[in-house]
């Protein structure tokens, strides 16, 4: 019963003296918070960014992409500014642009590459390229 009681005070006393404490935290204190959390959103988001470059190259090696490369050209850049400025907001508008801007060159690309190929085998000196 006296652990209990004395739990009961501790807790009532950390509760009434906490305000106390918190007005201690000053403005200066309140500004750098906030300064290190836009740090850490920007790192985040260029991170993010290279990331996404990163994974978007690789894919543009595989799969003969060249109205792709040209959107990566128009938005990576446009990622890379809103990443700088932390705005979560832009970055995300941005970044669903892009994607569906790439879903769609990349279908097209998709379409010339096999246009390109069919119109390769129509000729008959074409031969498959074998792979050793």
């Amino acid at each position: 019963m006296k652990h209990i009681m004395a739990f009961v005070l501790l807790s009532f006393l950390c509760v009434f003296t906490l305000p106390v404490s918190a007005h201690k935290i000053d403005k200066e204190r309140l500004a750098e918070i906030k300064k290190e959390q836009i740090e850490r959103d920007i790192r985040y988001l260029c991170d993010r960014t290279e990331y996404l470059e990163n994974q978007v190259r690789k894919e543009n090696r595989a799969n003969h992409a060249q109205s792709a490369k040209r959107v990566d050209r128009d938005y990576l850049p446009k990622l890379k500014k809103a990443a700088r400025h932390g705005d979560f907001d832009l970055w995300n508008m941005i970044h669903q642009d892009y994607m569906s801007a790439r879903k769609s060159a990349l279908a097209n690309d998709k379409k010339a590459y096999e246009a390109k190929q069919a119109k390769k085998k129509e000729n008959p000196w074409y031969r498959e390229p074998v792979n050793h």
